[in-house]
């Protein structure tokens, strides 16, 4: 029997990989639009429980995903632009504040 820490790895592995694969067995954008979202919460805990593991309490990532989905928000309902564009642009709009 597999001891309770490699059974959680084997568990996350078994998710990430039905995660993985689940787009190429789906053609709902729903359903793609959920999974993405999903993924992008993944990413954001896991770099926040990487943060909070080594002991130091940072929230730029909060700030930057927070400053990113606003500008995003706002290039879509302000000045019109397709649904995809915006996804790029925060991108390129928080490139200065990288280097504070």
């Amino acid at each position: 029997m597999l001891e309770t820490s490699q059974f959680k790895r084997v568990c996350i592995a078994v998710i990430l990989v039905i995660l993985a694969v689940m787009p190429f067995f789906t053609r709902e954008p729903y359903v793609f639009h959920i999974l993405c979202l999903i993924g992008i919460n993944i990413i954001f805990a896991a770099s926040l429980n990487a943060i909070l593991n080594i002991g130091e309490l940072n929230l730029a990532q909060a700030a930057f995903m927070g400053i990113g989905a606003y500008a995003s928000t706002l290039l879509v309902t302000m000045a019109g632009l397709s649904f995809g564009l915006p996804y790029l642009w925060p991108l390129w709009l928080l490139q200065p504040f990288h280097f504070l």
